[in-house]
């Protein structure tokens, strides 16, 4: 039987087996946010269940709403490596919007988009339009929210306590989507690192072995000369 943790690594790599390695580990870290976001999102709609079923529904069908279209990320690698990047950073900011009118700004939901340059570890360092075009949508998701929706909405009704906790909650998790991310990025570095190092303690070693010390340490230290050395008497 499959445990959770079995199922959540298949997610992990799911629909990235078909790119090269340095590619589908930006993918996998897509499928990631999705999976961390589909965390979120039930666990909000199970926290309004408890606090007030019926009057914060709306907040809980909007959670798991946005569960079900985050899970569905990692089907959009089959079109292309930007594909699932573009939808699920459009569905984040879709669902936060929706959520900031149900729930009014003062839930502070919108926090969590403040975690918006994780693009980079999605969409890599090359593509700089792209990135600052995902992080201008969260950005502006951000922004509508704060500043254009109003602090509490006629849909469903958070008592004060509630909504500083979720507001809370919602730093906490954008701490945590930062603190993840740039430990994903030092950890890879550090990974790319060791194995430079261990290609390069191979690459010393078999040229040690094809030739003399001294006709290594000049191909070394000027790669484009040619050796060509001259002996009168050899035996």
């Amino acid at each position: 039987m499959m445990t959770v943790l079995g199922l959540g690594r298949r997610y992990l790599t799911a629909g990235t087996a078909r790119y090269p390695e340095f590619v589908a580990r930006r993918l996998r870290v897509v499928n990631g946010l999705a999976l961390a976001a589909s965390f979120f999102g039930i666990f909000f709609a199970i926290r309004y269940s408890l606090i007030d079923w019926r009057g914060l529904l709306p907040m809980s069908l909007c959670g798991l709403s946005g569960t079900a279209l985050w899970l569905l990320t990692p089907v959009f690698h089959r079109s292309g490596e930007a594909w699932a990047i573009v939808y699920y950073f459009a569905v984040t900011s879709i669902v936060f919007v929706a959520f900031g009118y149900i729930a009014g700004s003062s839930a502070g939901i919108q926090y969590f988009l403040l975690a918006a340059p994780a693009v980079l570890l999605a969409v890599g360092s090359v593509q700089v339009l792209t990135a600052l075009a995902l992080t201008s949508l969260l950005v502006g998701a951000f922004a509508i929210i704060e500043f254009w929706l109003p602090p509490t909405s006629h849909i469903a009704q958070m008592s004060f306590a509630s909504a500083t906790v979720n507001k809370a909650l919602s730093i906490l998790g954008m701490v945590a989507i930062s603190f993840g991310s740039i430990f994903y990025a030092l950890r890879a570095a550090e990974t790319a690192e060791v194995e430079l190092e261990r290609e390069y303690g191979r690459s010393e070693h078999l040229l040690l072995n094809l030739m003399p010390t001294s006709i290594a340490a000049r191909l070394k230290d000027r790669p484009s000369d040619i050796i060509a050395d001259q002996f009168d008497a050899v035996t």
